[in-house]
């Protein structure tokens, strides 16, 4: 997927243009950034009525290939570098979405498979 980035884009029209991609995976925007294997704290989530202008870090507009075979920690890194946005991806459970946080070493299909 190449997902483009503007500042007029609503949090909610990037986080469904992933999910269109990605079913059973969704993106989420936060405040602060998190190191690899951590969790994005919750009071740190933004609301998804919020322009991409209003949270980023850097001003540029931008494209971001997004491939299945993409790791998670290089996605989450390349929205930060690339962007100015700090995201965190979560996977399907059950009934919930859990943070991949154990395991950002997995790319975008092995966390599909492993999603239920």
């Amino acid at each position: 997927m190449i997902l483009h980035i503007n500042n007029n884009l609503m949090v909610s029209e990037v986080k469904e243009r992933f999910s269109k991609c990605f079913p059973r995976l969704k993106i989420e925007f936060y405040s602060k950034p998190h190191h690899f294997g951590e969790q994005s704290p919750e009071k740190y989530l933004i609301d998804t009525s919020k322009k991409i202008g209003e949270i980023r870090h850097s001003y540029q507009e931008g494209c971001l290939e997004i491939k299945s075979w993409d790791t998670v920690a290089t996605i989450e890194k390349d929205f930060r570098k690339q962007l100015g946005l700090n995201i965190q991806i979560f996977r399907k459970e059950n009934e919930g979405w859990f943070q991949t946080s154990n395991t950002d070493k997995y790319n975008l299909l092995q966390q599909s498979e492993m999603s239920f």
